[in-house]
C-alpha cells in the first residue's frame, strides 16, 4: 500500500482551516517536541490549540495536534529564536505559496511582521523564521555553501524560495484545467508519469490518484474530483487504516486508487493528520520496544541453549567419572611399586585381571595426591551430571518457550501481543523481572552499564539506543579509531572539556529520537566543568565528521557539520 504523503494537496487543505482557525490569536508558548520539531501553543477564538512544524526527513509536515506532548524536552536553538521574536505575538496571515509544499505563516509582535516558513520537501525540508525584510533569523537545518551554493539557508542571509519546475501548469487554474483534458489521448500506462511533468506540485500519489480517476471517469471529472473540489475547498478528509485498525494515512479527500473500506472519515484535515501523527509515533515506540525485547529474548535463549549443550555433554561425560575413581584406586593400591615414566605410570588392572591402565599423573603431586586430585575429577564430574539430570527437561522447555517467544516477535504484533509475550516470559524466570531496584522513582528502568574496554563504558539508552561513553583521554580516543561507525552520532560539551559520548546508529538514521539526544547530551554535560550550570550547549555531529589532528593528545579532535541542542545538566534523564 503507498504511503499518503504530505503533499500540496494536503497542504492546502492544512492552511485552509489554519486560517479560519488560528489568524488573530496570539502565540502563547512556543515549545520543542523532537528532533527538528517545534510546536506553537495558540490562543485563538477562546480555545487553546498547538500546532506543529516539522522539518523530520521522513515526515515533515504542518498541522494542529492534540494529546499530550513529550514532557521535559529542552528547547532547541530554533525554538529560542521563535521564543524571542514571535512569541507573544498574533497570526495575522496563514497561507500557502502557489500550489506548492510551502507554507506561510505572518505573525506581528511589537510592531514588527515576521513570516514563519514551513517548507515540507522530503529530506530538504526546512522550517524557517524570516524578518520583514526577507532576511533570515533562524532556520531547524542550517544549510551551507558545502551543501548548497546557490541557496544557504543561514541566519543572516536573504530567504530564497526553493526552484519550481520551469513551465509547468498549475492545476488549480482555468489553464489547469484546459490541460488536464488533453489527457484523453495519453496512454494509461503513462498518465501518471504525464500529469507529474504537466502541472506544478503534484507527487507522485496524487498523479497516480488522477491518473486512476481519469482512466476511470475521464479526465473532465477527474479534475473536479480533486482540483475542483480544492478550488472549491471541499474536503472530504479521510484517515486510512489497515487491517488490524491502525492509522497508516491521511489525505484530504477520498481516494479512488484505494480500497472504500479502508477509509474512514474524518472531521477534518488537521483531526486526520493529528490522527496519523500519534499512529506513528505509537508504532515507533512499539518497534524499539520491540528490538529491544527482541534482542533480551535472543540473549536468554542463546544461554539456555549454551547451558543445554553443557548439561548434555555432562550426562555424555558421566562415564569418565567412574574411570577416574578407578584409576585413582588403582594408583592408591599399586602405584608405590611402580616406577613414572615421562609423567605417566602403567599400573595392572585389578577390575580387569591381565591388563595393564595407564595413568597420567601432576607434576609436583605424589602419589596419594594424584589419587585425590582424581577423586576430585570424577566427583565434580557425577555433580555435574545428577544437575544435567535434573535440569535439561526444563533447560529444553526454556529454550522452546525462548525459540517460540522469538518467532512471535518477528511478526508485526501490536501492544497488547507484545505485552502479554513479555510478562509471560517474566512470569516464567526467563527475563528478569523490572521492578524494585530495577526501576526509577518514574517507573522507568535504569539503565544498564558495562565496561566495554578499557576507558570506554556501553550503556543502554532510551528506546533501545546503545550508547558510548568515554571514561578518560585514551577512553575517548580508543572509542573513536577503533569502535565507532562514521555515522554514529557524537557528543560534546562546546567550550569545555567533557567525556566524549556515541550513540551507536546501525540504521544510519538521519535524526535520532528527541529522548536519545537529551540523554546523550545530558551524558556529556554532567562529565564536565559546566555540569553545575542550569543550561549547557552540548555539540552533536556524525563521526565521520570528528577526527583527531596529526600530533594531537588523546582525545583532542576537530569536527564539523555540527548541530546543538540547550540541556539541563541537573534534570533527570
Amino acid at each position: 500500500m503507498a504511503r499518503t504523503p504530505f503533499d500540496s494537496l494536503t497542504l492546502r487543505a492544512v492552511t485552509y482551516e489554519l486560517s479560519s482557525l488560528l489568524i488573530g490569536g496570539q502565540i502563547q508558548h512556543i515549545r520543542t517536541i523532537g528532533p527538528n520539531e517545534a510546536a506553537l501553543h495558540v490562543r485563538a477564538q477562546g480555545h487553546s490549540r498547538r500546532l506543529a512544524l516539522s522539518a523530520d526527513a521522513e515526515a515533515a509536515r504542518l498541522h494542529l495536534i492534540t494529546g499530550k506532548l513529550q514532557s521535559g524536552s529542552d528547547a532547541d536553538h530554533f525554538t529560542m529564536a521563535l521564543r524571542k521574536h514571535i512569541e507573544g505575538g498574533r497570526i495575522a496571515d496563514c497561507r500557502q505559496v502557489g500550489f506548492d509544499r510551502i507554507a506561510q505563516i505572518v505573525v506581528e509582535n511589537h510592531g514588527c511582521r515576521y513570516t514563519l516558513v514551513s517548507e515540507c520537501m522530503g529530506k530538504h525540508s526546512n522550517v524557517l523564521l524570516v524578518d520583514a525584510d526577507g532576511v533570515i533569523l533562524d532556520c531547524i537545518r542550517h544549510v551551507g555553501a558545502s551543501s548548497n551554493r546557490l541557496r544557504l539557508l543561514l541566519p543572516g542571509q536573504p530567504y530564497i524560495r526553493p526552484p519550481g519546475p520551469s513551465g509547468a501548469a498549475d492545476l488549480l487554474s482555468d489553464a489547469g484545467r484546459t490541460e488536464c483534458s488533453n489527457a484523453a489521448s495519453v496512454p494509461p500506462t503513462e498518465l501518471a508519469a504525464w500529469f507529474q511533468q504537466r502541472f506544478v506540485g503534484m507527487s507522485p500519489f496524487l498523479s497516480r490518484e488522477l491518473a486512476c480517476r481519469c482512466s476511470r471517469d475521464g479526465p473532465e471529472a477527474a479534475w473536479d474530483a480533486v482540483a475542483g473540489r480544492a478550488m472549491r475547498n471541499a474536503w472530504e478528509p479521510v484517515t486510512i487504516r489497515d487491517r488490524n485498525g491502525r492509522v497508516i494515512g491521511a489525505y484530504p479527500l477520498r481516494l479512488a486508487s484505494l480500497d472504500a473500506d479502508l477509509q474512514h472519515p474524518a472531521a477534518s484535515v488537521n483531526d486526520a493528520l493529528a490522527a496519523l501523527s500519534a499512529s506513528r509515533s505509537e508504532h515507533r515506540y512499539l518497534a524499539a520496544r520491540r528490538v529491544a525485547l527482541l534482542r533480551d529474548v535472543s540473549a536468554a535463549r542463546a544461554a539456555r541453549e549454551a547451558r543445554l549443550a553443557d548439561a548434555r555433554r555432562a550426562i555424555e561425560a558421566r562415564g569418565q567419572a567412574d574411570e577416574l575413581a578407578r584409576h585413582a584406586d588403582l594408583l592408591l593400591a599399586c602405584g608405590g611399586a611402580a616406577e613414572p615414566i615421562g609423567g605417566k605410570v602403567v599400573l595392572p588392572d585389578l577390575y580387569r585381571p591381565g591388563e595393564q591402565v595407564e595413568v597420567t599423573l601432576k607434576p609436583g603431586l605424589g602419589i596419594a595426591e594424584n589419587a585425590e586430585a582424581l577423586y576430585r575429577r570424577a566427583r565434580k564430574l557425577r555433580s555435574a551430571a545428577e544437575w544435567a539430570d535434573r535440569h535439561v527437561a526444563s533447560l529444553m522447555a526454556d529454550a522452546a518457550a525462548l525459540r517460540e517467544a522469538e518467532a512471535a516477535l518477528t511478526e508485526d504484533i501490536g501492544i497488547e501481543c507484545l505485552s502479554a509475550v513479555e510478562n509471560r516470559l517474566r512470569s516464567l524466570g526467563l527475563l528478569p523481572v523490572t521492578g524494585g531496584q530495577s526501576r526509577d522513582a518514574e517507573g522507568r528502568e535504569r539503565t544498564e552499564d558495562r565496561a566495554l574496554t578499557k576507558g570506554v563504558r556501553e550503556l543502554d539508552g532510551p528506546l533501545g539506543w546503545r550508547i558510548l561513553m568515554g571514561l578518560n583521554a585514551e577512553g575517548n580516543d580508543t572509542m573513536l579509531r577503533r569502535l565507532c561507525r562514521p555515522n554514529d552520532v557524537w557528543f560534546h560539551v562546546r567550550a569545555h572539556a567533557s567525556a566524549h559520548v556515541v550513540v551507536r546508529n546501525p540504521d544510519r538514521k538521519a535524526d535520532l529520537p528527541l529522548a536519545v539526544l537529551e540523554y546523550a547530551a545530558r551524558l556529556a554535560a554532567r562529565s564536565s566543568k559546566a555540569k553545575h550550570s542550569s543550561v549547557v550547549s552540548v555539540d552533536y555531529t556524525f563521526c565521520k565528521f570528528v577526527r583527531r589532528p596529526r600530533g594531537a593528545a588523546h582525545g583532542r579532535v576537530t569536527y564539523s557539520n555540527e548541530r546543538t541542542i540547550d540541556v539541563e545538566p541537573r534534570t533527570e534523564s
